[in-house]
Formats: C-alpha cells, structure tokens, sequence
C-alpha cells in the first residue's frame, strides 16, 4: 500500500492508466522520497520509444567501436528499476527510458548517464527526475531530457459525440485503420482524419544536465541549456560538446553521434503511427461500450479502478 501523504501523478491521464491496468502488466513507476512522488508512467508513445531508439543507437554505435575489453564493461539498459539512491533521495526507485552503466575497478556497475524522455510527462516532472539523478546517485553525471511538446494536448476527438453522430462519420473497422489514413497537415503535426484532430503539432527541446561545479546546483549545461529539438545542426553540434566517450572511459576523447536528422526526417511517420493508435483504441473501445450491455452498461469508475490497481502495487510504506 501507498502511505499517506504521497502525492500521485499519472503520465498518461487516469484514462490511460485505467486501461493499462486492467488489460496490460502495470505501467512502470517512479516513486520519489525527497518529493514524496509516486509517477505512474503509462505505455509510451511511437514518438516517445523512437526517440529513445535515437539515443540507444548513438551509444551502440559508439561502444562498438571500442576495444572487447572496454566494450564489456559498458552495458547500455532500458527498462530496468534503479533503487540505489542516497541521502534525502534514499528509498526512491526509478526506471528511466535509458541508462549507461560502466563497470567500475571492483566489478561494480554504476549509472553515468541517464535518458529522460517526456510527452506526457511536463517539464517539471523531468527536472525532478534529473535531480534524482544526479543529487541521489553518486556516479551520474549526465543527464540528458528530451522534452516533446503536443499542441493542442490531446483529447480523444470522439468523446463528447452521440452514438448517431459517431455513427455519421463512417469509420471502419478497427483493423483497418493504419497510418495511411492520416494526413499530416504542417511539417510535424497536427495529423487528422476525418476531419478531427489525432495528434496535435510536435515540438520538443533537449537538455543535457549536471552538476555545476562551482555551485555544487544540478543545472543544464551549456549556452543555451535549451536545445531546439527541431534543429537537427544544432542539436549535434551543442550535444557534441558535452557526451563523448571521456564521460565513460578515461582518455577516449571520441565523439558521440545521436543521428537526429534520421529522427526528424522519420518525425511525420512517427506521428501517424500515434494517430492510428489512438484511433484504433477509441474505436476498440467504442465497440466495448456499445457491446457492453447497450442501456445497462456503466463504465467503471476510473477512481475505483485506480485504488484497485495501487492496492495491488509492489510499493510499500516507507
């Protein structure tokens, strides 16, 4: 059980939440004790993993290029719980979108570099994730957030229409909606179909964080510390002077490259790929409710629904 006094976000929307709880493995979490934070991050969007993918790639690439027995100490994670944190962070676990490990002189793996990526998550949330980092983990020292920003934010474009104007616009079945459906009507966004909105425009920065040397304050680094996502120049250029393979291994100066033109090339398909998922879920679910029990059917309360799910959650008091 969750103690009292913990605040609860839902990256996701309890919407969300409710429907991956009931019909997949529960969601991964952050839960922050400086904060007193528990996070309950929903399943990702395509554009949140493909960017995760763009920064995995980069460090692969990177690590295959070293000698066997540097490349066997560097171990380049995804979904996997990190709970060694100290001080006023002690007690706190995290599972972030990607994580550098480098095996110390003892064998130890320990944390360098942390990825955190956020759609739903706000900007807040990210910083506080990056302080986690790095005034919790004594061997962090970057912290890379990638921002991305909806607008508008979405709203199932279906929500508030009746049975018969749904009916009007034709859909098809589930199974036939796919990315070819949408138009993507500016460079990254909106997308729609049947002239409503599925994806709203995409927009995003980066920051790379640490911990400033003469003030001691977790900061983003660099002038400015808020890299234009949109621009794949200097997105390099700025990251390139921050990671490279020195923050992993002593006196290897080689650069790291994070190919983010393929990214933004590959942007507008990744934004369809959200839009037909959103779309087939909201017709999934349409057909639930009317095949429920037709006049009988009362959808679950989402805040039953969530009590539920926390009582059953690993979390215990502290």
């Amino acid at each position: 059980m969750i103690s009292r006094g913990v605040e609860i976000s839902i990256a996701g929307g309890v919407e969300e939440m409710v429907r991956v709880s009931t019909k997949r493995p529960f969601p991964t979490y952050t839960y922050n004790k400086a904060s007193s934070t528990l996070t309950i991050q929903c399943s990702p969007s395509p554009i949140h993993k493909k960017a995760i993918s763009l920064i995995s790639t980069g460090f692969i690439l990177a690590r295959d290029a070293l000698s066997d027995d540097i490349q066997s100490k560097i171990d380049i994670v995804t979904n996997e719980k990190f709970d060694n944190f100290h001080g006023r962070y002690s007690g706190s676990e995290k599972i972030p979108d990607l994580a550098i490990q480098v095996a110390n002189n003892f064998g130890v793996s320990e944390p360098r570099f942390i990825l955190e990526v956020g759609l739903s998550e706000t900007y807040e949330k990210l910083v506080q994730d990056a302080e986690l980092w790095l005034y919790g983990s004594r061997t962090v020292n970057i912290v890379m957030l990638i921002k991305l920003q909806e607008d508008p934010s979405y709203s199932c474009p279906t929500r508030d229409l009746t049975d018969s104007e749904f009916k009007a616009l034709g859909f098809p079945l589930k199974e036939e909606i796919n990315e070819e459906c949408f138009v993507v009507t500016g460079e990254y966004g909106p997308a729609r179909y049947k002239d409503l909105i599925w994806v709203g425009g995409i927009t995003g920065f980066v920051e790379l964080w640490g911990i400033d040397e003469a003030s001691g304050v977790a900061s983003a680094k660099g002038d400015p510390g808020r890299i234009n996502l949109l621009n794949a120049d200097k997105c390099r250029e700025s990251i390139d002077k921050h990671v490279s393979m020195s923050n992993f291994v002593a006196g290897n100066e080689d650069p790291i490259h994070f190919n983010w033109g393929t990214y933004l090339k590959n942007l507008k398909r990744f934004i369809k790929q959200l839009a037909a998922s959103r779309c087939r879920t909201t017709l999934k679910d349409r057909d639930e409710r009317t095949n429920a029990a037709d006049y009988d059917f009362v959808p679950p309360s989402p805040a039953s629904s969530f009590s539920s799910v926390l009582s059953s959650s690993p979390m215990s008091s502290p």
